[in-house]
């Protein structure tokens, strides 16, 4: 049987704050925020919401416009670097599974940070494709709004929550959303240039400093995308023997304009190539490429046949690429 995308939705929070919202209480402008990132507005979850609240109504959501039942679903994949609960104990994904009343099926996360949708993908068309399911459900949910420092501007600008959902089933050859097989890639000597720094088991929480928000080397962590983003389009492109004349569009993790038009530049590719909606949500982390997903089919921008690259890139420093047949 082969891998295939049934359905994909979004959930973002209904409130959004503007970068002129955030020069408010920020030394920051509109004027600053938008050229250096290509961000204007950012959602935010309310106080009480947690990943798993986005999840489950982006899940719910999917799951309608899948037509398909709770019960045919045989495993919940949930990516998200922001979970419920300190180290994922318990699994967002058990919440998620619990709240959309999803009998007996297996339930886990997948934490790999901005990365994590391709990894996630992954995962589940490689359950699918052995045969070990049959319907998968994958939600990407992050609240970065909960560990971000708030008076720090080289941060918290940068940011925004939501959450995306698919339905990752069995199907014929030639069956539309068609998923390729994936390029992985880790590079462990980046760990320390993104991270939140207090709040495992290598460093315990100290309430006491800030050291649990998330801390973040700009300039490594720009450097890394720029050549991950390259390196991945090219892997996965040739491990399918296609070319880059063959992709429709390039999704690429909405982390920062600059990086995009970076690799646009040095690979001489036209910018509307890409997709981008990094003006709207900021970077959603683990969402932001499913929630560009699904942007482009509420606009009826994929057609028939279109071949769309995806890549992301995160902390780790891990980067992944596929290839969708639509």
């Amino acid at each position: 049987m082969t891998p295939y995308i049934r359905a994909i939705s979004k959930h973002v929070p209904s409130r959004r704050v503007s970068n002129n919202d955030l020069s408010k209480t920020l030394d920051t402008s509109d004027e600053w925020i938008y050229s250096h990132t290509g961000i204007r507005y950012r959602h935010i979850a309310g106080e009480e919401e947690a990943a798993s609240d986005l999840g489950i109504q982006a899940g719910k959501q999917v799951l309608e416009k899948a037509d398909i039942q709770a019960s045919d679903i045989d495993l919940v994949i949930v990516s998200s670097s922001t979970p419920d609960y300190i180290g994922g104990l318990p699994p967002t994904a058990c919440i998620v599974q619990n709240a959309l009343d999803i009998p007996y099926s297996g339930a886990m996360d997948i934490q790999v940070a901005c990365g994590g949708f391709v990894y996630a993908l992954e995962t589940g068309r490689c359950f699918v494709q052995s045969g070990a399911a049959k319907h998968v459900l994958l939600v990407c949910t992050e609240v970065y709004s909960k560990i971000l420092d708030w008076k720090d501007r080289s941060t918290c600008v940068l940011f925004g929550d939501a959450a995306a959902a698919c339905v990752i089933s069995a199907g014929e050859a030639g069956q539309t959303a068609r998923l390729f097989k994936a390029a992985l890639h880790s590079d462990g000597v980046g760990a320390p240039f993104l991270l939140r720094p207090q709040g495992g088991t290598r460093k315990d929480l100290d309430v006491h400093n800030n050291k649990s928000y998330l801390f973040m080397n700009g300039r490594r962590v720009y450097q890394f995308a720029i050549q991950a983003i390259i390196t991945m389009m090219d892997m996965v492109l040739d491990m399918h023997s296609l070319s880059l004349d063959d992709i429709s569009y390039i999704v690429p993790h909405q982390a920062n304009q600059r990086i995009i038009e970076a690799v646009a530049k040095r690979e001489n590719i036209r910018m509307n190539k890409f997709f981008m909606n990094i003006d709207e949500y900021a970077n959603t982390a683990s969402a932001s490429v499913p929630v560009a997903l699904a942007d482009m089919q509420e606009k009826e921008l994929i057609c028939p046949g279109d071949l769309i690259l995806v890549v992301s890139f995160g902390a780790g420093f891990v980067a992944g690429a596929s290839i969708i047949q639509f």
